[in-house]
């Protein structure tokens, strides 16, 4: 855990032609961008965390 999430977000968004998802796999122990990326982002949870996840990601959860 602790791997910052928002620096690779922030990279996806700044390719060209920019994505047209962005998806996180994490076990949610992570910062988050302050702001909500502007393509929709797809956060698969893994592992049995129960840690927030903010409300402008879509989440899946994968069992470890």
């Amino acid at each position: 855990g602790g791997t910052d999430m928002a620096a690779g977000i922030e990279l996806a968004e700044s390719r060209r032609p920019r994505p047209d998802v962005i998806v996180v796999l994490t076990d949610g122990q992570t910062p988050w961008p302050a702001n909500p990326p502007r393509v929709p982002t797809i956060v698969a949870l893994i592992g049995d965390s129960h840690v927030s996840v903010p409300a402008w990601a879509s989440v899946v959860r994968v069992k470890a």
